[in-house]
């Protein structure tokens, strides 16, 4: 059977990769958005919450691009474990891709920002 075609982004050399810091207002929380840009477009990103624990940066979620699909993962402090699977949100077709990974980064980055308390919460393992 052949292989399925997946979305790549073009190779690293012919992009432009960017990471920068996004603050959040609770002093130890932040966002990492890293985009790579091509031809004017973004064709990579990821949008990690991170927080500051026992003096290391921990993962508490996280949206990005990977095997073809945009998909958000959410981790639990206690497992480390992604509670989400990588949950689809978006296939990215293998040809011109590139134009949806780069009107999904807008949604991404706004989605993260909106709900990194939640985020925080269920890393933390709270319920209320």
């Amino acid at each position: 059977m052949p292989e399925q075609r997946r979305y790549k982004p073009p190779p690293p050399d012919a992009c432009e990769e960017d990471t920068v810091p996004v603050r959040l207002p609770i002093p130890g929380n932040e966002l990492r958005v890293r985009t790579v840009v091509y031809r004017n477009l973004i064709v990579d990103f990821a949008v990690v919450q991170i927080v500051r624990f026992e003096g290391r940066w921990i993962t508490v979620a996280k949206i990005d691009c990977d095997r073809g699909v945009i998909h958000r993962r959410q981790y639990v402090r206690s497992t480390g474990e992604d509670i989400l699977d990588h949950q689809p949100l978006c296939p990215i077709p293998p040809d011109r891709g590139w134009d949806v990974v780069d009107r999904w980064f807008r949604d991404a980055l706004d989605l993260m920002e909106d709900e990194w308390e939640d985020n925080l919460r269920r890393w933390r393992g709270d319920t209320a």
